[in-house]
């Protein structure tokens, strides 16, 4: 079953924009936390430090489960901002 041919049938449009623009609201603001740890070098690059790479590379490649409670924290307030959006699961 193709679920693209059920999402016009299945999500209100108005309720699709809601949680596109918070989808882009919440990646917004994770771009401008990640260029405020990074510099520009002299050719013009953007440089993430190791220390940030290496931590968001781990964290990419870690189950939610075994993340730090810290981390889960980070992810628990962006979860609850979907559920408030969709009114509560």
């Amino acid at each position: 079953m193709d679920m693209n041919n059920l999402m016009p049938q299945i999500v209100p449009p108005w309720k699709l924009e809601r949680v596109a623009a918070e989808v882009h609201h919440i990646w917004s603001m994770w771009v401008l936390h990640l260029f405020s740890k990074c510099w520009f070098d002299e050719n013009g690059n953007c440089v993430i430090p190791k220390e940030y790479y290496d931590r968001w590379n781990r964290q990419t490649r870690t189950h939610y489960d075994d993340l730090s409670e810290d981390e889960k924290k980070s992810d628990r307030l962006i979860a609850r901002t979907y559920i408030d959006i969709y009114g509560g699961i």
